[in-house]
């Protein structure tokens, strides 16, 4: 795979196909003011799973759309205030199980896992705001905000984590709120540098979206330049300059889902602390071992034990 795609020298030094929009921090500084003008509404349900050092509950809010959307909140049991994770799903917008998320408490810290009910991610048609994927970013960036006034939480250690599409989602939470999120991990996130991934024929699986906008919404590429400037505000790549956090990256260079040079776009536009874990081997796939690299990342810049 890295031969059809960059040599690691030419990936280190890459940092993607097309620059921002001119108005790109201005659209997303529109959308944050009118989440912090919003009523926060949520809600929990206690779920009556056995397990003696922590506690599950349902998460239910109110977004964007009026509607109330669901998430998994787990936290040590106990009155004090703990650090939260927001781990955000991927492509599928499935949030991980309950079994899986409480690893989070056998290091004292709670997590809130969203799961999201778009089933087109890559709908391509429409404003900026009707595109699936900024209704995902709008609603990750109404989340942190209710996060930010929960009495039982750490508000002093909140990180954000996520796996391809929630990836992108985790660093838009984490640029957009520079002086709330402690730190930042993506394990090789999408959302990306899109001309890139379509340039190289990787518009299948998750982004079959471009690819079907050019067989059958614009078969000529008459609106070629206009689509991609409009994907440039939902590019997490064009979101890396404004994170502060800590930030943890993993890459696999068989990712045959969101090519490695598009997911190094987003690492070398990283101004704050950063760190890579490289896997030569690995593709778009679970990795233990960089989930290895996190829990000590966490430990180290994130959870003060």
């Amino acid at each position: 795979m890295p031969a059809i795609d960059m040599s690691l020298e030419q990936l280190q030094e890459y940092k993607g196909s097309m620059p921002a929009p001119v108005d790109f921090w201005k659209h997303w500084m529109s959308v944050t003011s009118k989440i912090d003008a919003m009523q926060l509404s949520y809600r929990l349900v206690e779920k009556r799973i056995y397990e003696s050092h922590c506690v599950y509950y349902g998460f239910y809010y109110q977004g964007m759309d009026g509607q109330e959307h669901q998430a998994k909140y787990i936290r040590p049991a106990t009155e004090e205030k703990v650090p939260l994770v927001l781990q955000f799903p991927d492509y599928n917008g499935v949030s991980r199980s309950w079994f899986h998320l409480m690893r989070y408490a056998g290091i004292g810290c709670a997590v809130l896992a969203p799961d999201y009910a778009l089933s087109n991610y890559e709908g391509l048609s429409g404003t900026i705001e009707e595109l699936p994927v900024h209704q995902i970013y709008t609603e990750a960036l109404l989340l942190l905000r209710i996060v930010s006034v929960m009495n039982n939480i750490d508000q002093a250690s909140i990180h954000v984590y996520g796996e391809g599409q929630g990836a992108a989602t985790a660093l838009v939470v984490g640029a957009m709120n520079p002086k709330i999120v402690k730190t930042c991990a993506m394990q090789y996130p999408m959302c990306c540098d899109y001309k890139r991934v379509w340039e190289k024929d990787y518009d299948t699986g998750a982004y079959q979206g471009l690819r079907d906008y050019f067989r059958y919404q614009d078969p000529e590429h008459k609106t070629e330049q206009a689509l991609f400037e409009q994907l440039g505000y939902l590019d997490a790549k064009n979101f890396a300059p404004y994170v502060k956090a800590h930030v943890l990256q993993g890459i696999g260079l068989l990712d045959e889902i969101s090519p490695p040079s598009a997911q190094f776009s987003i690492y070398n536009n990283l101004s704050c602390w950063k760190q890579k874990a490289i896997f030569p081997k690995h593709g778009h796939e679970l990795n233990n071992f960089f989930e290895n690299t996190y829990l000590e990342f966490l430990l180290t810049f994130g959870i003060d034990k």
